[in-house]
């Protein structure tokens, strides 16, 4: 994917102090990550250091990929043990699919089938 480049004219708005900056896909401003209770997409807001973006099925990443369509949520506090743990369950109860694992100290969820070892 390719952007347009951005037009020397274009005016962007300054942000508040408490503001973590970071700029959409093609965006040529840098606006603020999403606080808790902010709505996050694959195209819209990632959320700001420590929160994760989670959809109304618990499903809880700490980026969401452009390609991950269709995927949209809230920006929350995740506790990781928790997380983890419902994960775990999850593979146990139906073998299907391992919601989440850690990479670099954060969650990040799996959208394959697991397999046994």
């Amino acid at each position: 994917m390719s952007c347009i480049a951005c037009s020397p004219n274009v005016k962007c708005p300054t942000l508040p102090d408490d503001c973590e900056p970071t700029k959409r896909g093609c965006g040529c401003c840098f606006e603020c990550k999403g606080k808790v209770g902010a709505t996050c997409s694959n195209f819209g807001l990632t959320c700001e250091s420590g929160l994760m973006c989670v959809n109304t099925r618990g499903v809880a990443k700490a980026l969401v990929q452009w390609d991950n369509f269709g995927f949209r949520g809230t920006c929350q506090e995740v506790d990781m043990c928790q997380l983890l743990t419902q994960s775990w369950y999850a593979l146990l109860r139906d073998q299907k699919k391992l919601t989440a694992r850690v990479v670099d100290g954060e969650a990040v969820t799996v959208d394959q089938p697991a397999t046994a070892y």
